[in-house]
């Protein structure tokens, strides 16, 4: 610092270009309106109910046990009756005896006393005096009756027995063989009634999944609506934020300084400002360097100056640009020289 001499403040100020006011102005016009809007409540369906073929088949399921229970029920005493026959064979063979088996044999026992007693007539008149001999031929006679009415007795009761043991075994088989065709029946009746409520049900399913999937896309549509006009301030915004916004800065300058100090001077406040993000220049500073101050005017110029397709190639690709040429040093040096001659 010189003698009496005082810091020198270098100023730099800037504001937004004109070409870019009413775009930030409409801005602020879409982000009061949309913040003034008020909440929007979507007001359709979301969730798709059960269908009418989901219904019967939930109805079709409750149903099948009111159905198959009485066959199962059947089946079940069916199979304790055999059983009970098989430990007990007296219950089925009672239900088989010949009610009338005392009768069949009280008649021949009736048949046989009347042919003994025409038999003991004869041998009376025969011997009308009677004597041991009539006597012993009658006695023979009756003899001959009970040896004849028992012989018949027993083989009618024997065959009694053994005509309801057989009827009594084969009637526990049929009760068997009736409760598993009963019990088979009953599980295939369930299974055709579960297989068509599972029919029934995945139609219902795939109309519910239609709906559902219905309901979803009008519920995205509307949010989509709703979002639209955010989604493009957003946009709008990013273009804004590719935008120098006015900022003032001040650069302290030594009295007495030479060139070299003042363009250093200059390049730490440019260098102040692209840590700042002040503006899109990525090629220009990867070009020049943050402390070569033509950056800056590289900028203005593409700001103010420049075409602008050429201007919207920069904006879309100068970014991924700066990093492709940060290290190749002589095509740096070939985009210095086309920039030196567009801003002159």
């Amino acid at each position: 610092m010189g003698k009496g001499g005082g810091t020198k403040m270098a100023t730099s100020t800037s504001d937004i270009p004109s070409r870019f006011r009413p775009f930030v102005d409409q801005n602020l016009v879409l982000s009061g309106n949309l913040a003034n809007r008020p909440y929007q409540r979507f007001e359709g369906p979301t969730l798709a109910g059960f269908q009418p073929d989901q219904l019967d088949a939930f109805n079709q399921v409750r149903g099948i046990r009111n159905e198959i229970m009485p066959q199962r029920q059947a089946a079940t005493a069916a199979t304790a009756a055999g059983m009970n026959s098989i430990v007990n064979p007296d219950i089925m063979m009672g239900k088989y005896q010949n009610q009338f088996q005392n009768d069949v044999i009280d008649n021949l026992a009736d048949d046989l006393s009347r042919k003994t007693d025409m038999m003991n007539a004869t041998v009376r008149l025969q011997s009308p005096y009677g004597g041991s001999r009539a006597a012993l031929v009658e006695a023979e006679n009756n003899k001959n009756m009970l040896e004849q009415l028992a012989n018949a007795s027993g083989q009618l009761r024997m065959q009694n027995f053994q005509d309801s043991a057989r009827l009594g075994q084969a009637g526990t088989g049929q009760l068997m063989a009736g409760a598993n065709q009963i019990m088979n029946l009953a599980g295939a009746n369930q299974k055709l009634g579960l297989d068509a409520a599972g029919a029934l049900s995945g139609i219902g399913q795939q109309i519910q999944g239609m709906q559902q999937a219905d309901m979803s896309d009008k519920e995205k549509r509307f949010l989509d609506e709703i979002n639209y006009p955010l989604a493009m301030l957003n946009l709008r915004q990013q273009g804004v934020g590719m935008t120098p916004m006015g900022s003032v800065s001040r650069t302290p300058i030594s009295s007495g300084s030479s060139v070299g100090g003042l363009l250093g001077g200059l390049g730490s406040l440019a260098s102040g400002l692209g840590a700042m993000g002040f503006g899109p220049c990525w090629v220009a500073r990867e070009a020049y360097g943050l402390d070569n101050p033509k950056w800056l005017e590289f900028r203005d110029w593409l700001f103010t100056k420049s075409p602008e397709w050429l201007f919207n190639s920069y904006i879309k690709h100068g970014e991924r640009f700066a990093k492709f040429i940060s290290n190749k040093p002589k095509l740096k040096s070939a985009i210095r020289w086309m920039m030196d001659k567009a801003i002159g």
